[in-house]
Formats: C-alpha cells, sequence, structure tokens
C-alpha cells in the first residue's frame, strides 16, 4: 500500500486499519473480492488482512464504528488507499471477483 502518490511520493505505509460498520461485509471484500488473507479474528469485532504471511496489512473494527452506513462524500476520515499488486494473474483474479459481486473493476493505470 503506498501513500497518494500526488501528495507524498514513495511514501509506503505500513499496515491501515479502519473503523467499519459491521466486519462481514468488510470480510467479504477485503477477503472475498481483493483475495487478502484473513489472518487473525481473535479480538472481538475485528479481523486482519494481509499478503505472503504478514501479521496484517489492513484491519477492520467496529470498535467505535458498530452499525455506521456508507459515509457521504465529502467527510472526514481515510478517503482511500492505494494497493498495488504487481503480477497481472492477481489483478485478473481481484477484476473478476469484483465483477461477480457486481462491483466496478476498471483498471486506473
Amino acid at each position: 500500500m503506498t501513500g497518494r502518490r500526488s501528495e507524498s511520493p514513495g511514501c509506503i505505509v505500513g499496515h491501515v486499519h479502519l473503523q467499519v460498520g459491521e466486519i462481514a461485509p468488510a470480510e467479504a471484500f477485503y477477503s472475498g473480492v481483493l483475495g487478502l488473507d484473513i489472518t487473525t479474528r481473535r479480538y472481538s469485532g475485528a479481523s486482519f488482512f494481509a499478503t505472503g504471511g504478514y501479521h496484517h496489512h489492513l484491519a477492520a473494527n467496529v470498535w467505535n464504528s458498530r452499525g455506521a452506513g456508507v459515509r457521504d462524500f465529502p467527510s472526514t476520515g481515510l478517503a482511500d488507499v492505494e494497493m498495488i499488486a504487481d503480477d497481472a494473474a492477481i489483478l485478473a483474479g481481484i477484476r473478476d471477483r469484483a465483477r461477480a459481486a457486481g462491483l466496478a473493476a476498471d483498471r486506473k493505470r
């Protein structure tokens, strides 16, 4: 994952924690669509995701946000995170799973 290129070129973020309204939809997206491994669920109200055996690149929890709906923009908080996959097969898998889930899956670059 990297910081926004236009604002912080070359910035690498070790991991990101997200406040979500529910864990199940977060798991469905980050694991089911993006293909990240669920590395732990041992903390009540949280799931942790990673690739390559890392403890977590991304975490989602409901500790301060249980039941929150979709945000309207503009809004405070994290607007986006860019994840980079250098493998065409990984990208194709994400694209196929996103389309199967009814999500837009266009490559931006």
